[in-house]
């Protein structure tokens, strides 16, 4: 009896049309599915202060008086924000300690439709 040929080994091939788990952000921008506008796009980043640099920053004003500022000033004490380059909405938000906070709105936004029968609700109630 003969063997079986011999089959080709699969090479894993980087795709460019992978897009990024939002748990999997970092300070830099990804590529992600926007759970509002459902397309695949590059986030945008913007740091801001959080409260890492906030906290450290006291620390400092308490030890010195004088160097305060620093955190403030440091990319790596502030927070990356992601939001969708598509329709602007934020995404997610990498602290500096490396955790990740999804925005609310980006697992659920309501439509018009529900806000305008909360409002004949509201006003059909009363």
């Amino acid at each position: 009896m003969e063997a079986p040929p011999p089959y080709p080994a699969k090479v894993a091939t980087p795709n460019p049309e992978n897009v990024t788990p939002l748990g999997s952000l970092s300070s830099l921008p990804a590529k992600v599915d926007c759970a509002v506008c459902k397309a695949p796009v590059m986030t945008r980043t913007t740091k801001n202060s959080g409260d890492r640099a906030l906290m450290w920053g006291a620390i400092l004003c308490v030890l010195t008086g004088c160097l305060c500022w620093l955190p403030c000033v440091l990319d790596e004490c502030k927070d990356t924000r992601h939001t969708c380059s598509n329709c602007g909405r934020p995404i997610a938000t990498v602290t500096s300690n490396g955790g990740v906070q999804i925005a609310p709105g980006a697992a659920t936004v309501s439509s018009q439709y529900e806000r305008r029968d909360e409002s004949m609700v509201a006003s059909g109630g009363a």
